[in-house]
């Protein structure tokens, strides 16, 4: 008997294999504000060196500027923790340690499920994520968000 009649024998992808996939899948809506946020939270406004407003590029000015003024069209953590000029890799910075810590979660909470059991583990994980996004909104350090990623 091959595999694919002894799938027919047994049950095929019946209700409760569509219902578990469905749940699974609404897990996801967790999981898409943190993979795709930082295309919004980190998005550039325009801005100006304050000193010299006049100036098209404040970022090649000698002395480089030191603060500056941002556009009123939005705030993301760019505006809020000054990521331009030199500091604007920053940005990318973040979604690398979020995908580090992706690489991460997954070998520890892998191996805690052989231990935990899959449920409580997963649950466990969909909590702490839950959370910490919620709590990365309130965090006014550069550090302390990247941790929270």
């Amino acid at each position: 008997m091959d595999f694919e009649s002894a799938l027919v024998q047994v049950g095929d992808f019946g209700f409760q294999q569509k219902l578990q996939v469905g749940l699974l899948s609404l897990v996801q809506l967790l999981l898409v504000p943190q993979m795709i946020g930082l295309v919004f939270i980190g998005a550039t406004p325009q801005f100006t060196c304050k000193k010299s407003p006049n100036v098209m590029n404040p970022c090649s000015m000698n002395p480089p500027c030191e603060e500056y003024q941002y556009g009123s069209q939005f705030t993301s953590i760019v505006s809020e923790w000054n990521l331009v000029c030199d500091e604007a890799m920053a940005v990318g910075h973040i979604q690398s340690y979020f995908m580090i810590g992706v690489l991460i979660g997954n070998v520890v909470f892998g191996g805690l499920c052989d231990s935990f059991g899959r449920r409580k583990v997963f649950i466990f994980c969909m909590l702490s994520i839950a959370t910490v996004t919620c709590l990365s909104s309130f965090l006014k350090s550069y550090y302390m968000f990247c941790v929270s990623r």
